[in-house]
């Protein structure tokens, strides 16, 4: 743990030496190391996972663009759990100290939208549903967060950096995927990550995302250090990115509970022939 904490203020300081870089700099450089990146987890998969061999084009790049994806959300959800909740300052003085170290992952983390985008673009089905939604979760989230990097508004980018920690849920929505890529969708562990996810998904998205409105708002010393203007700024943007973003989520959570009620109608029946058949093999043998 304590290891885990040391690498993390290692990061940390990393991260405030690239907010002092040119912005536009930082996105393009993050942008092309997602791009290598995904090209790294294409050819190790090839390699390691049998799996992804037996996959078309399509879906080798979809799988290598959820590990890229799975690789973005632990590192922002740990290195913004941290900046959120790490600092004692920030609920004592209004002061958010870490704004630096978190501006520069903003950054990275932005080249990530636009690799992303630009994958979906050139590679996927741009009109099916999900891609679509991905695209526009993108574009709300990205333009936010060219508006907290262009304001350098610390009660933005503390928000920001809050809302990042939603992201929790991705490893388990990419885990799943992977599962169920590798003919392993009616096996028991499939159904336990299914539960997880929901569960996290519900947690980190459905929960947590109007805590970290109260987290704000409860706070005197934090709304205090706001100018009337810059306050008006933060609300419109702030509220219009939290709408958008928590309808997609009641969306994503309500497929996912409509999931697992069609895996429960298929898995419980099997599960009770499975059970018959035992007390009948058993009888027999009595």
């Amino acid at each position: 743990m304590f290891s885990i904490l040391s690498q993390l203020e290692r990061l940390q300081q990393f991260l405030s030496i690239v907010d002092t870089k040119p912005a536009m700099s930082i996105v393009f450089l993050a942008f092309n190391g997602w791009i290598l990146l995904f090209f790294v987890c294409f050819g190790l998969s090839w390699i390691v996972f049998a799996p992804f061999r037996r996959l078309d084009l399509i879906h080798r790049s979809d799988w290598s663009s959820r590990i890229v994806s799975t690789i973005n959300a632990v590192m922002g959800c740990l290195v913004f759990a941290k900046l959120v909740f790490g600092e004692e300052q920030l609920y004592r003085t209004g002061v958010f100290s870490y704004s630096a170290a978190s501006c520069g992952l903003w950054k990275l983390i932005l080249g990530y939208f636009f690799y992303d985008s630009l994958l979906i673009v050139l590679v996927f089905d741009v009109y099916e549903a999900i891609n679509i939604q991905t695209i526009i979760h993108h574009i709300v989230v990205a333009s936010a967060v060219i508006y907290c990097l262009s304001s350098r508004d610390p009660l933005a980018m503390l928000w920001a950096s809050a809302l990042f920690i939603t992201e929790a849920s991705t490893p388990l929505v990419n885990l799943r995927w992977f599962l169920s890529e590798s003919n392993l969708k009616h096996t028991r562990i499939y159904i336990v990550v299914g539960l997880l996810m929901t569960l996290v998904f519900f947690i980190a998205r459905i929960l947590f995302m109007p805590y970290t409105v109260y987290l704000l708002l409860s706070n005197p010393n934090i709304l205090n250090h706001l100018s009337t203007y810059r306050a008006f700024c933060d609300g419109i943007v702030g509220g219009s990115v939290f709408v958008s973003i928590y309808v997609l989520n009641i969306y994503w959570f309500y497929l996912m509970m409509r999931g697992l009620y069609h895996i429960a109608r298929q898995w419980l029946p099997n599960r009770s022939k499975e059970e018959l058949q035992d007390k009948n093999n058993h009888s027999v043998k009595n």
